[in-house]
């Protein structure tokens, strides 16, 4: 008996000492950050919202005589990647970066006056401090009508060929104007109608001025600042730009602002 406890205690002694000696070379515990979960936790389903595709069903309603989206097939490609300044938008925008007669025109070539009675874009500004031109519906044989940005603000204009008293030619008359928009994307519209044109930015209704006649002869849309004019582009993001072949009301453009949705 006194041989099996001998035995038993040099065991739990050799043991002890092992034990230690373990420890000395261990890894001590630390705290982790690891999360333990079981399968059933990974299975639960995260649904994803499909564009409402209100936008377009809106723009299609007004059958635009041009619409410029800046998707990498389209007519123009956009040089800002998607999404645009949309919502829910799978295209892109067109950037402009304040080029001297920095500009591109419409692929489309020439429209009839009569399909050129109103356009709409979505803008932001990217530096109000920039003064230049955000796009020209641009007439041989009428007045060129505009939207640029100058001392912060954003101008519809109208230049009418012809020259001053002194001889050069007279400035761009500015029919409207109104604080530019630089916090986040506005759909901004001109629409002429009769003797008289009017700008929107979002819903409101900025200023309705008279303007000169229009001409008969073709009309084209040119994004950024008129080649031979010296002047700059604005610094500013320009997305489905539309020339449209009707004049636009107030419940038309509500209806554009209300469709970007997701």
């Amino acid at each position: 008996m006194s041989s099996t406890r001998s035995e038993v205690a040099g065991v739990l002694a050799l043991a002890a000492a092992l034990g230690v000696a373990a420890g000395l070379v261990a890894t001590p515990a630390v705290e982790s950050a690891a999360v333990f979960v079981d399968g059933a936790s990974l299975s639960a389903e995260v649904g994803v919202r499909p564009c409402s595709d209100a936008w377009p069903a809106a723009v299609a309603t007004l059958g635009p005589s041009r619409h410029h989206d800046f998707g990498a097939s389209s007519a123009i490609p956009g040089t800002t990647p998607p999404p645009g300044l949309l919502v829910c938008d799978p295209t892109g925008a067109l950037r402009l970066s304040g080029g001297l007669e920095e500009s591109t025109a419409d692929p489309g070539g020439p429209l009839a006056v009569g399909q050129a009675a109103a356009l709409a874009l979505w803008l932001r500004v990217t530096d109000a401090g920039a003064d230049g031109d955000v796009l020209w519906l641009v007439q041989d044989d009428g007045p060129d009508l505009g939207l640029r940005v100058a001392g912060g603000r954003l101008q519809l204009v109208q230049d009418v060929a012809g020259a001053g008293d002194d001889g050069e030619e007279a400035p761009p008359e500015v029919l409207a104007d109104v604080a530019a928009p630089t916090a986040g994307a506005r759909l901004v519209a001109v629409s002429r109608s009769g003797s008289d044109v009017r700008l929107w930015v979002g819903t409101t209704g900025v200023a309705t001025a008279p303007a000169a006649p229009a001409g008969e002869g073709p009309v084209t849309l040119r994004l950024g600042a008129r080649p031979g004019t010296g002047d700059a582009a604005a610094r500013a993001v320009l997305d489905e730009v539309l020339v449209l072949p009707a004049a636009l009301g107030g419940g038309d453009v509500a209806a554009l602002v209300a469709a970007n949705v997701w």
